[in-house]
């Protein structure tokens, strides 16, 4: 009986050394997530403050000892109607060589007619707020237009559904460039985002009364913007705080459970 208790009780003590391993191996899982979404939160605030300051900071930059070329400039151009992840840095560094400032309505007519997939948006942010702080005219100019584009009607008599959820795939990435420029510094007109927003669901609730088998419909449209205007525009927050939070929960609740069963 004696043998028995003793071996119950070494089997209590290696299990609890166990629970106590994996609370170990789960806090360092934690901090790893903080610190990732700690950084990720320093470099959006450092590039925020970049766009904020741009006013300043682009007259430091000697446009003039810059290549202008037209060859030089059409080039980047058409670069510009496809933005990506990954060509984005080699787009930056091309932006950096060369003088744009005679061709400034060819590039945003490029950046706002491109067919931006949202997995690239913030590889375009990132070019947006390159231009943005060399060009003084660059991003008030664009974000007009991008806004302008959400206030057009431009569904088209007869349009199939095919049709409509093309036509509205593009707006629904055009509202979410808005958002990410606004929160990225780039402007400061809350207003303009929200009046877009508005008339966007305005005019596609009209449409989608029209195609009752409608597979993009308002509340496709009103979930994602809330998806990604969750944190800095709703201010609600972000998911890696809810999982942090809800982790540190368990292992709070499985720590009692391991003291009560010692």
């Amino acid at each position: 009986e004696g043998l028995g208790a003793e071996l119950g009780k070494e089997e209590r003590r290696r299990r609890a050394e166990e629970e106590r391993a994996k609370r170990r191996k789960e806090v360092e899982e934690l901090k790893g997530k903080v610190e990732e979404a700690l950084q990720g939160l320093k470099t959006k605030q450092e590039a925020r403050e970049a766009n904020l300051n741009a006013a300043k900071t682009r007259l430091d930059i000697n446009l003039k000892a810059l290549d202008a070329s037209i060859k030089k400039n059409e080039a980047m151009i058409k670069k510009f109607k496809n933005i990506t992840l990954d060509n984005k840095e080699a787009i930056i560094a091309g932006v950096k060589q060369i003088n744009m400032s005679k061709f400034i309505s060819e590039s945003i007519d490029a950046v706002a007619d491109a067919k931006v997939k949202p997995t690239d948006v913030a590889a375009v942010v990132e070019v947006v707020s390159c231009m943005h702080q060399r060009y003084g005219d660059f991003a008030k100019l664009l974000v007009a237009k991008l806004a302008a584009s959400l206030h057009k009607k431009d569904a088209a008599p007869g349009e199939t559904e095919a049709e409509r959820k093309d036509r509205l795939t593009k707006r629904r990435t055009t509202l979410r460039l808005l958002t990410e420029l606004l929160v990225a510094g780039v402007y400061s007109d809350p207003p303009l985002l929200a009046s877009a927003l508005k008339e966007l669901i305005s005019q596609e609730s009209a449409s989608q009364a029209i195609h009752a088998d409608a597979t993009v419909t308002v509340f496709t449209i009103v979930s994602g913007f809330v998806k990604y205007a969750s944190e800095d525009i709703l201010r609600i927050p972000p998911q890696w705080r809810q999982e942090v939070e809800a982790e540190l929960k368990g292992l709070r609740k499985r720590r009692g459970e391991v003291e009560e069963g010692e």
